[in-house]
Order: C-alpha cells, then structure tokens, then sequence
C-alpha cells in the first residue's frame, strides 16, 4: 500500500495552501527515452514513483515524490523530427518568431537543444548564429547538415547560471522546463544573467499543455520524467514572479498539446499579463472500463506492437497490465530503433521490422498522433490492424 500524499507543503509557484492530490502511479520507469541497447540493462532501468498534487489556485502541478538522480539525460533520446506534424509546427514557430518579434540575424540560445535541429532551423531560416546546451549531444551519433557548424554551436553539457551568453537577441527552452525540480529558482537564474547584459532579449519556453494530460482517457501522459504541469495561470505566474514581463501565450500544436510562452525582462513600465485559466482537475469518474475494453482487444490478437517508443507510450503498457500479447514498441526514429524500452525490455522496431516479427496489430501509444500514424499506415500500406 503506497503511503498518504502530503498536502501540508505550499505551491512552488503561487505559495498557496490549497493544494489537492490527484493521481498516483507506482513503479513506472523513470526515463522511458533513455537508451537501452540490451535487454537486460532495459530490464534494470530505474524506477519511480508519481505522486501528483495540485494548486487549486493558479492549477500548478508537480510530482512531491520526483527524484532527479534517477532521470537519466546522459545517454538520452528525443526527437520528433520524423513526425510531419512536428515540422508543421516547426514551420509555425519560425513564421511566428520572424514576423511577431522580428528575429533575424540574431544571436539565439536554446537551453536543452535535443539534437539541434530545431535551433538549427530557426537559426538558417533567420540568418542568426545559434548556441545550444545539451548533455545527451556529444554521446548522441547524430547525423548533422553539412553545414552545421557554420550555424550552431553546442555545449554537450547542463545549463548553468555561468555558462549563460547573456548578450544574446533570442532564449529558447523547449520541453525542458517541466523536467526542472525547482523551475522558479531556475527561471530566476536565468533572469539574473540577462540583467548583466545590455539586451533585454526574447524568452521563448514551450511545454505541454495541461489540459490535454487531465482529460482522463490520457492520464498515461502524466510521466515520471515530468516533474511539473503548467496551467496557463501558473505559467504566467512563474514568469511575472521570476522578473520577466510576459507578452503572449498561446496554444500551439496538433490539437492544442503545447503551450507556448513569451517574455522579456520587467521593467518599471511592465504590467501584469491578464491571465485566469488555472484548468483544474476535476472530479473525473474512473476510466476502468476502457482499460478493460483494450485489454479484451488485445487479448484476442497473438502479437500486438505500440506503435511509439516515449514516455506516454511506456505508461501506457504499465496501466494496461503489461500483457504478454504486446511484443515491441515501434518507432520512426532511427535512433531508437535496434534498442529496448525501460522496465518492460521489450525491443524498440521500425515498422518493417515489426512486420518481419510477426505483428499483426498496433495500439497508438499517443493519442495526440493518432491520425498522423493511422495515415502513415495507410500510405505505406503497413497491414497492421489498428486498436483505437
């Protein structure tokens, strides 16, 4: 039996008391997105606990019982780039830093870069000169343009206060900060650095958005990586309270699933953004019965593969009881590909891959890719039979 939530804490962002547990998941691995080249080392993978708990006054949410040191970022893959919606989106975050804040022939950093190639792309596009940190870069084998480093540069490495360019036009932190124990203290840092140089340049963070995680059909997107869940409230606040006067947010995405926040530092002259949406979680009833309704369906079939190897995906295979039907995951992502999930150790596969071993059936693991993976399947003429 898992032991009480402690609600006697106050909220990291706004210091209410308000606070409400709202979900508990146990021994889930601790970094799905980790690389693990045999099954073994996978099968070994750190696990952890998820003990949510939220602010009922501006809807911050954070895991009380998150524990960095078994999040590994070292040896650590994450990468959309394979996804047509996600260079869709790329698309739209290069129009809107050109035209809505004239970014051009800047300096632009990106705090947790991935692979780069999001900074590379803003920074061709704009004619601008990029900086990244990025601790999975260097053990990461990467295919890069050939021109590359005419454009970036990157520091395989965790950001730190000191290590900060403060003279530079464009911030950029992407999927990070709901990874980050304390993201005021953070965020404060990062304040303090840009007030020692002479720009008061763009911030630009983008996480997901809450609202797709609280529905109660995707509670599986709550993962142990993430640490934190913003409402639109609670990131405004975040900001205002860390010195940075906010100047728009909005969601972006397929079907809305990222938040995207933009900042410069306060001045005397700044207001307060107007910003009331704290998007609570609600009473949800219990969602046993579709669980139940997959695992019928799934019991029916000999080999069934998940088609995408993330944390949603792995989450999802533990509330579904782990049946022995399910085989591999299956990911578009080369880099994944040939190695094996956390905790379950079942082999990461491309789709021809999962046909050569017998899959017959495929689940969506994220359903904020449905239609994408179900279109794929039919361009490519995958016979995979589909559970949705």
């Amino acid at each position: 039996m898992s032991n009480p939530i402690d609600l006697s804490q106050s909220c990291s962002i706004c210091n209410s008391h308000r606070l409400k547990a709202v979900l508990t998941l146990e021994n889930i691995a601790a970094s799905a997105n980790a690389v693990y080249h045999n099954r073994d080392e996978a099968k070994r993978a750190p696990k952890g606990h998820l003990k949510l708990v939220q602010c009922q006054e501006c809807g911050f949410m954070e895991n009380i019982a998150f524990d960095f040191h078994l999040v590994a970022y070292q040896d650590y893959a994450f990468s959309l780039n394979h996804s047509p919606l996600f260079q869709k989106h790329l698309d739209f975050l290069v129009s809107h830093l050109q035209n809505n804040y004239q970014i051009r022939n800047a300096k632009i950093l990106e705090i947790g870069c991935g692979d780069a190639h999001v900074l590379y792309t803003i920074v061709k596009a704009t004619d601008s000169k990029g900086i990244g940190y990025e601790p999975s870069f260097a053990k990461r084998n990467l295919s890069l343009p050939d021109d590359f480093s005419d454009y970036v540069a990157i520091f395989s490495e965790y950001y730190s206060e000191f290590a900060l360019h403060k003279d530079v036009d464009l911030v950029l932190c992407r999927f990070v900060l709901e990874h980050i124990p304390n993201p005021l203290s953070f965020l404060q840092s990062i304040n303090r650095t840009l007030r020692k140089g002479e720009k008061n340049p763009l911030v630009v963070f983008e996480v997901p958005y809450i609202e797709n995680s609280l529905s109660r059909e995707r509670f599986y997107q709550f993962i142990y990586e993430h640490c934190n869940y913003f409402s639109p409230k609670s990131l405004v606040k975040l900001f205002e309270r860390s010195g940075f006067e906010v100047l728009e947010t909005l969601r972006c995405f397929e079907k809305g699933a990222f938040q995207l926040i933009c900042a410069r530092l306060k001045s005397v002259d700044s207001k307060p953004y107007p910003c009331t949406e704290a998007s609570l979680f609600g009473e949800n009833s219990s969602n046993s019965q579709q669980w139940k309704e997959w695992q019928q369906k799934i019991a029916a079939l000999n080999a069934v593969g998940i088609w995408t190897a993330g944390n949603p995906a792995v989450v999802f295979y533990h509330l579904l009881e782990q049946p022995k039907q399910i085989r591999c995951f299956i990911d578009m992502n080369p880099e994944k590909q040939g190695n094996f999930m956390a905790v379950s150790g079942l082999p990461i596969l491309s789709p021809e891959q999962a046909i050569e071993q017998g899959i017959t059936a495929v689940i969506v693991g994220n359903a904020t890719y449905d239609l994408e993976v179900l279109k794929m399947i039919k361009e490519y003429g995958y016979p995979f039979e589909v559970i949705v």
